[in-house]
């Protein structure tokens, strides 16, 4: 049994119909780009960033405009597997490939670790953003450093291959059995 406090939480106003909100689809047709969608985040300036499979694209409530990784060429125009916006709204980028991409002071940079296969990036519970390595374990990253929490995923694990970890929201690690 659950207890405690109830609050309405109303995503509309329940005085409007739904007929009175402004609503738009977009499609290829009607200027977005293309591309399957993997991720959505929204900064801190408001932004929607969308990682497709063409790549990054940003939204700013009327233009979608692709964004390249300049200074980082072998992450540009690559296929957007996650996006996540940190505690400080720093939006973290994981494109494909062993790469991860940080959005910092409006540019983009690299961010150096033992890096692996990543398989997942998550939120911490102390402002803190994880990434789950099949290679090279579990990393923690604040605004202090980068700190590796747990080993290389283990070989084998009660007799069955763990190919993928991924991560709970308090950086438990948890195996993916394929």
């Amino acid at each position: 049994m659950l207890a405690g406090p109830v609050t309405d939480a109303r995503a509309l106003d329940p005085n409007r119909l739904p007929s009175q909100y402004v609503r738009e689809q977009w499609t290829i047709e009607t200027r977005f780009p293309g591309g399957a969608v993997n991720g959505i985040a929204q900064t801190a300036d408001g932004y929607l960033w969308i990682g497709t499979d063409k790549g990054l694209i940003r939204f700013d409530g009327f233009n979608f405009r692709p964004v390249s990784f300049a200074s980082i060429a072998a992450a540009s125009n690559v296929p957007i597997l996650q996006l996540l916006t940190d505690a400080g709204g720093k939006l973290w980028i994981r494109p494909q490939g062993a790469y991860l991409v940080r959005q910092k002071d409006g540019k983009f940079e690299s961010v150096r670790y033992d890096q692996g296969a990543i398989t997942v990036l998550s939120k911490d519970n102390h402002d803190g953003v994880l990434v789950s390595d099949v290679e090279q374990g579990t990393f923690r990253f604040t605004a202090d450093g980068v700190q590796k929490l747990g080993p290389t995923s283990p070989s084998n694990l009660n007799g069955r291959n763990s190919r993928r970890q991924g991560l709970a929201g308090d950086a438990r690690r948890w195996p993916l059995f394929s």
